[in-house]
């Protein structure tokens, strides 16, 4: 992070703000957010973020929001330094969200957090303000950039505008001017005068100083760079902040989420949060069953010790639909922190076995206050049964020859609970193909709304390949839509059509070159840094003369293992190395190519291991010639 950024506890007062906010991100693929807990109806607890920390069209069919992590309480004393031991750092976190609200008009996105939070964490549930405001007032910003501590940022909103187009370069173009006096605005502009923001500090919860309370979130960043320029408060200054407003969301559905109308009160105070205890964490808390893979599991653990035995009782909302192997776990004052684990079983003849059906659990047991007065807690965790047929996971996926056509019933993946969002949701309206190919070749996939579909469904693909160098393509289809509203998108209507054929290489090579989907090596020596991701990054380079090259992806730039195959202009496979399975460079390989011809090089970066830092995960791609 720069020299700029400013430990947020060397800000007195603040450590309500500090306990609310978190960080959003994933194990196996590093994509830091930020958030902010607030609190929602009953025992809900939602945690506030942008919605373009959801949007990973390459990621979101392996990685479901379910298994993302949640971190708490990640700050530093005041001007402490980096911390480099992130095992011992990230002590406090949990498991478990579900998108509940996204609102593209305002970059607003709400999770609801599955597990409870250890009412010895000490968190706070932020203050929030969906009313009115106005360019003009000063702003604080308490954020995780880039996966780092928690870090302070202040400034002056300066302007508002009705829209917002983030290019796919990160660029940000202000939308054409409407009158914002009679019109909600998306979006504030904000100037940054102390402090610093990065990449990660999307999402984190903005606070008008005034009113105390946030008001928005931070979106997207510009300017001339992630330092606030304190002697200029105007367009021109070192940091700009876009602010995806409250009060937009509020009249988007945000109101929704707890039960109110939207001229109803649109605001509440910062509060301590707290729980009766025993606490539980649920490990595989939305348990997904596969009929044909057999039964699945999850786990229960207290989060503290209990004053006495407790036992807690497990009943399934739909018993026609699943069993499971216990109906009680009891836990001692010995045993309180060993997980115990419960199997979920289909039933062999339930109800409509082709189509996906959601179930209900119910947790119930005993917990105390803290005036030690005791009482009954019911904690509900949801899941899904697939159709018992192919296609409805990586595991069990349909397998085509080319050319292929299919028409997808989209209701059939949609369990109507209120967990399911439609484009992150833990349970996803998802078709999975498998085609073998028996040499190189081109796919083009065409699919569309087919029939009475409805008018704002659109249907997506996306390609997955456990190594390029084989051919064993993995081909996902899911309908997508741009909002998800509570009570008014939680159902698919239609179906869609999926047309999968072959094209020639050379068809294929122009259009991606055409597309910059592949990248010239130029000049010669050459380094590209590579992005962690499911699909590889493709480069290649046309020698005039014949010559050795040597590649390696050994730089201080690369944090994680990566796989390289050299492909001709065939695209046979000539040499592979690597592997992205290890935290391993590649420290060097060498290919003989000959001049004229054509030659790829796919570095395809581990998707299943954290990066050796807290930065992105990423290889720095090297050839030079030998």
């Amino acid at each position: 992070m720069d020299t700029c950024s400013i430990d947020s506890t060397c800000v007195e007062d603040m450590e309500h703000v500090q306990k609310s906010v978190v960080q959003l991100t994933h194990g196996l693929i590093n994509n830091f957010c930020s958030g902010t807990l607030i609190k929602g109806p009953g025992d809900k607890i939602y945690i506030l973020t942008a919605r373009h920390c959801l949007v990973q069209t390459d990621q979101r069919f392996i990685y479901p929001s379910s298994s993302y992590d949640v971190i708490f309480d990640y700050k530093l004393p005041c001007n402490a330094s980096q911390v480099d031991d992130v095992s011992a750092t990230f002590d406090r976190y949990l498991t478990g969200v579900s998108v509940v609200f996204e609102d593209i008009t305002s970059d607003t996105a709400v999770l609801e957090l599955l597990q409870d939070i250890p009412p010895e964490w000490g968190a706070w549930t932020a203050g929030w303000d969906a009313g009115w405001v106005e360019p003009g007032f000063s702003f604080l910003d308490v954020s995780q950039p880039m996966g780092d501590s928690q870090k302070i940022a202040s400034g002056k909103v300066i302007d508002a505008t009705y829209q917002l187009v983030m290019l796919p370069d990160g660029h940000v173009l202000k939308g054409q001017p409407r009158n914002c006096t009679t019109e909600v605005c998306g979006y504030l502009l904000g100037v940054g005068t102390a402090g610093g923001m990065a990449s990660g500090s999307s999402g984190s919860g903005v606070i008008d100083a005034e009113r105390g309370a946030v008001i928005g979130v931070a979106s997207a960043m510009a300017g001339k760079g992630r330092c606030s320029d304190p002697l200029v408060t105007d367009d021109s200054g070192g940091l700009l902040l876009y602010i995806g407003t409250l009060m937009k969301a509020w009249d988007m559905g945000f109101h929704k989420l707890f039960g109110r109308r939207v001229d109803g009160k649109r605001w509440a105070e910062y509060e301590k949060y707290t729980r009766h205890t025993p606490t539980l964490t649920i490990g595989n808390v939305v348990p997904e069953v596969n009929p044909r893979r057999g039964p699945t599991r999850f786990s229960v653990v207290l989060q503290q010790r209990p004053v006495r035995n407790t036992t807690i009782t497990l009943t399934p909302g739909q018993p026609g639909l699943v069993r499971l192997s216990h109906s009680k776990l009891t836990f001692t004052r010995a045993d309180w922190s060993q997980p115990q684990y419960v199997e979920i079983t289909a039933v062999p003849n339930r109800f409509a076995i082709n189509e996906t059906r959601a179930f209900d659990i119910d947790l119930r047991w005993p917990v105390v206050d803290a005036t030690g007065k005791w009482s009954e807690r019911t904690k509900a965790i949801s899941g899904a049964v697939w159709a018992e047929r192919k296609g409805n996971s990586f595991f069990n996926p349909q397998e085509i020859q080319l050319p292929f056509r299919h028409v997808i019933s989209l209701e059939r993946y949609s369990p109507n609970v209120t967990l399911i969002a439609e484009r992150e949701g833990p349970f996803r309206p998802v078709e999975y193909f498998k085609y073998t190919a028996t040499g190189p070749q081109g796919l083009v996939i065409d699919t569309c709304p087919h029939g009475s579909a409805s008018d704002n469904t659109t249907v997506v693909s996306a390609v997955f390949n456990q190594d390029w160098s084989l051919y064993n393509f993995y081909i996902v289809v899911s309908p997508m839509t741009d909002f998800n509203i509570p009570g008014e998108s939680l159902n698919f209507t239609g179906k869609a059509s999926v047309t999968i054929s072959n094209s020639s290489l050379g068809e294929m090579l122009e259009l991606f070159l055409a597309k910059d989907v592949i990248h010239e090596v130029t000049p010669m020596p050459g380094q590209t840094i590579a992005k962690g991701r499911s699909s590889p990054s493709t480069f290649y380079y046309r020698p005039e003369t014949s010559m050795t090259v040597d590649v390696s992806t050994c730089n201080s730039n690369t944090t994680i293992g990566a796989r390289l195959a050299i492909l001709n202009d065939r695209m046979e496979v000539i040499s592979t190395g690597g592997s992205p399975k290890v935290h391993a460079c590649i420290p060097s390989m060498t290919a003989k190519l000959e001049g004229g011809q054509t030659y790829f090089f796919m570095v395809t970066t581990a998707v299943n291991q954290l990066a050796t830092t807290r930065v992105l995960r990423q290889v720095a791609f090297t050839i030079t010639k030998v």
